[in-house]
């Protein structure tokens, strides 16, 4: 059914906030939780703010543009860094991250329908290529937060169900870069402008 991961989800949240096992982990180590959904919630303030910018591009400087996606690169990657050392989660408390997970699943999804849509003019300003830069880049640190991430949800119906929701934002990014990759109108190279996505990007051992 389709809505089954979401009722799946939204079920075990319903029983986390209702379960006194909360309040006991609370008092002990909700620290753990905060710091995935303060990583979850970075990443979505940063997409946020590309999904504004893409959706008002018409033209010209990408500079914005630019900034927004090595921003993206840069929270992703302070995120692994930051969960590499957290302790797995339980259940209940992998699906109230989902949630939010969700969330960002469907602002990356917008995000990247906007980029796409505004191909023409990207690839015609000769900016195709620094895209397809960034964008490689983008996937490149999403696999690896991936890798840190999807070990820490418990198997069964919430980690089924992350994984779905990872494979989506992975595939919609690869989308984006086979559709800038391709021949477009315009020009296929770009003059420098000097800007580039954030070069550093380490390879972290899972």
């Amino acid at each position: 059914m389709k809505f089954l991961p979401s009722l799946i989800v939204f079920g075990l949240s319903a029983q986390a906030l209702a379960s006194p096992y909360v309040d006991h982990y609370a008092t002990k180590d909700q620290h753990d939780l905060k710091d995935y959904k303060s990583v979850i919630e970075d990443i979505s303030q940063a997409v946020k703010q590309f999904n504004t910018d893409i959706n008002n591009y018409g033209g010209g400087d990408i500079s914005p543009l630019l900034t927004d996606l090595n921003t993206i690169i840069q929270v992703i990657t302070q995120g692994i860094q930051k969960l590499q050392s957290q302790p797995s989660l339980l259940e209940m408390e992998a699906g109230i991250l989902l949630i939010a997970v969700q969330g960002v699943k469907g602002q990356i999804l917008s995000a990247i329908e906007a980029l796409i849509r505004s191909k023409e003019l990207l690839v015609t300003g000769g900016f195709g290529s620094e895209i397809l830069q960034c964008l490689q880049k983008l996937q490149q640190v999403a696999m690896q937060f991936g890798g840190v991430v999807s070990p820490k949800i418990p198997y069964g119906e919430v980690g089924d169900t992350y994984q779905q929701v990872s494979d989506q934002i992975m595939q919609a990014i690869q989308r984006a870069i086979d559709d800038f990759f391709s021949p477009g109108p315009g020009p296929t190279s770009t003059s420098s402008k000097g800007y580039y996505c954030w070069p550093w990007i380490s390879s972290y051992a899972y």
